[in-house]
């Protein structure tokens, strides 16, 4: 019997902690089960129990079974069904997650100064990487203003100046939930300048490759984003970071493989974004999904995943 992959449908009413990428997920999996393997819709389990049970699991014939909730559940043959299907589920959510872009390669277009305002050239900037990947520094537009902050938005109210959990990227559906985007929603709007981004690709013509994709004509790519400052009680250091807010795709980037993307604006609401007042975030949803930007895309190699092997799915 050869291997199966089971889509279960999102449930809008779990509660969003537990909204995983179930799709990408199930394409990774699949790629790592011996033949044979079956895949099937379980009940519901509890997320806070896979690190009780972490440590059950090992890679064998693996059942692997995908809650009501989109939740990733349990169960591997061979072991307990309940501990080896909460930890396969587990590395296999840590490991091989996908991340929406992570990296990108940031370009000031002579364009964004007619659209934006007559920025002053930040001279640190010179001696940055184009390349940005999580943790690294970047120019971002806030109002009035072009700055250097760190990619991956730590919250103002963290003890620490790291987080234990991914904060490059902000689901719009699901910002204004979550306490580490609701503020920064609210009050902290930036633009994300690029000139391309880059996502692992697991299936079909680019499968087992990070892609870049950048506009057909060459264009700037702006990108909305939140951000936050955070500050060191006892030493006084501050940390600028923000976070890319990602919404669904155009159809050329979901049909290479991917059901996100970040959220780029149109040109004529750049200075808007940046500028809206606070007494109206409960417009600002809307605001960016009626002036999201669907730019034609090019794609080319930027080079192959570490496992390709492991991590291509046909």
């Amino acid at each position: 019997m050869s291997s199966s992959v089971v889509h279960p449908r999102f449930d809008s009413s779990a509660p969003p902690a537990l909204h995983l990428h179930v799709r990408e997920y199930a394409h990774a999996l699949t790629a790592l089960c011996p033949p044979g393997t079956r895949l099937l819709v379980h009940e519901y389990m509890d997320r806070s129990q896979l690190w009780r049970l972490r440590a059950a699991a090992y890679m064998s014939t693996i059942t692997w079974t995908l809650g009501s909730y989109t939740c990733l559940s349990i169960a591997l043959f061979g072991k307990r069904s309940e501990e080896s299907l909460l930890g396969v589920a587990f590395l296999g959510h840590t490991r091989y997650s996908l991340r929406v872009c992570s990296e990108y390669n940031w370009e000031l277009h002579p364009d964004l100064s007619e659209a934006l305002y007559a920025y002053t050239p930040i001279p640190d900037a010179a001696g940055l990487k184009k390349h940005v990947r999580i943790t690294n520094t970047a120019p971002v537009f806030v109002k009035e203003n072009l700055r250097l902050m760190r990619f991956g938005l730590l919250p103002s109210w963290s003890k620490e100046p790291k987080v234990k959990f991914a904060t490059h990227n902000a689901r719009l559906d699901t910002i204004e939930e979550k306490a580490t985007w609701r503020t920064p929603f609210k009050r902290n709007h930036c633009l994300v300048p690029m000139g391309s981004f880059l996502e692992p690709i697991y299936t079909g013509e680019y499968a087992g490759n990070i892609v870049g994709f950048k506009t057909k004509n060459d264009e700037p790519l702006v990108a909305a984003g939140i951000y936050d400052t955070w500050i060191n009680k006892d030493t006084g250091e501050v940390i600028d970071s923000f976070a890319i807010i990602t919404h669904d795709p155009p159809k050329y980037v979901a049909d290479i493989g991917h059901d996100r993307c970040p959220l780029f604006l149109k040109k004529s609401v750049y200075k808007e974004w940046l500028e809206l007042s606070p007494d109206e975030s409960g417009t600002f949803k809307a605001f960016l999904e009626g002036n999201q930007a669907l730019p034609e895309f090019k794609v080319e190699i930027s080079r192959e995943l570490k496992n390709k092997k492991a991590t291509m799915v046909k």
